[in-house]
């Protein structure tokens, strides 16, 4: 089983970043210890937690395979884009 999320600004409820994972406990903590190379949402996150807050997880799709949750990952990305949330994931401009 695999999981899509967001990372959700709680001060205006905007998407901030979308991910997949087959451990969402796990991926979240590596989130908010920024053990990894995305400076802006790394940046974004000690902000938060500057404030006394934390990112909001949300699960966004369940998906049975990897490849479904690539794909599903891909699509949330670019709806939120479509909808003008300002996104920090690599994908937004096209790096992997």
């Amino acid at each position: 089983m695999f999981i899509v999320y967001a990372l959700i600004d709680p001060r205006d409820t905007t998407c901030r970043y979308v991910g997949m994972t087959n451990d969402l406990t796990e991926r979240f903590i590596a989130h908010i210890s920024n053990r990894e190379a995305n400076h802006q949402k790394n940046s974004w996150i000690l902000e938060l937690r500057g404030s006394g807050m934390l990112p909001i997880c949300r699960t966004l799709q369940v998906c049975d395979t990897e490849r479904e949750a690539r794909e599903a990952e891909r699509d949330w990305i670019a709806g939120f884009l479509e909808i003008d949330h300002p996104l920090y994931n690599s994908e937004r401009t096209g790096k992997r």
